[in-house]
């Protein structure tokens, strides 16, 4: 974006999701770069990624066994998060949105466990879920191939246990969504094309148009 339009300053603020919605509707930022679902319905999107959630295991767990393969030529074998009822894990902190979907996840899988930990870093998450502290469940865009000293197995978790991680760019309105904000959205759709993700699986309840 720096390189499309270098006469434009660009002010970079991180936060977590909850702060981050905030920004938006207060008008402190123009764009928050942050993964769905939003707690203000009003909020305006567009997703530009989408990921699958992935449970990760220690591989010296005894629960390994309860894994099982769909025989639909996935590269992750699958796990029923109800074999996992009694087993600590390890979430994100209060407000993110990592946190969030864990815990609606839960919700559908009908269980409620033991938090061994809270981290506001999923990849601190990933890592400590390796040395068997506690079972996680993360994107699977965290995760990496060839990871070396990554002691751990990763699972598909049911539909109807899983939730789409999608990452989108949120602001408050369209009508006042500035030029440079808008050129903004689009490099970032242009930047991830490969992985883009089908804006007709939301519905924004403020009817934002779509970017084009």
């Amino acid at each position: 974006y720096k390189a499309k339009y270098p006469n434009i300053s660009i002010d970079l603020y991180e936060n977590t999701s909850a702060e981050l919605e905030n920004m938006i509707t207060n008008g402190t930022v123009d764009l928050a770069i942050m993964p769905l679902p939003f707690n203000n319905p009003t909020i305006c999107f567009h997703p530009f990624l989408s990921s699958r959630m992935v449970l990760i295991v220690s591989k010296n767990n005894p629960l390994n066994s309860f894994a099982y393969d769909k025989g639909l030529g996935e590269k992750r074998y699958y796990f029923n998060l109800k074999q996992a009822a009694n087993e600590p894990f390890i979430i994100g902190n209060r407000g993110q949105r990592i946190r969030a979907v864990t815990e609606l996840i839960f919700k559908r899988a009908e269980i409620s466990p033991r938090i061994a930990l809270y981290s506001k870093n999923i990849e601190t998450i990933k890592n400590i879920a390796a040395t068997g502290v506690g079972l996680a469940i993360i994107p699977e865009q965290y995760l990496k191939e060839n990871d070396t000293g990554f002691n751990a197995n990763t699972y598909y978790l049911e539909a109807d246990q899983d939730f789409s991680w999608t990452i989108a760019a949120a602001f408050a309105n369209s009508s006042y969504l500035s030029p440079a904000a808008t050129q903004f959205i689009h490099v970032l759709r242009e930047h991830m094309t490969e992985k883009e993700a089908s804006v007709s699986d939301y519905v924004t309840p403020c009817g934002c148009p779509i970017i084009e």
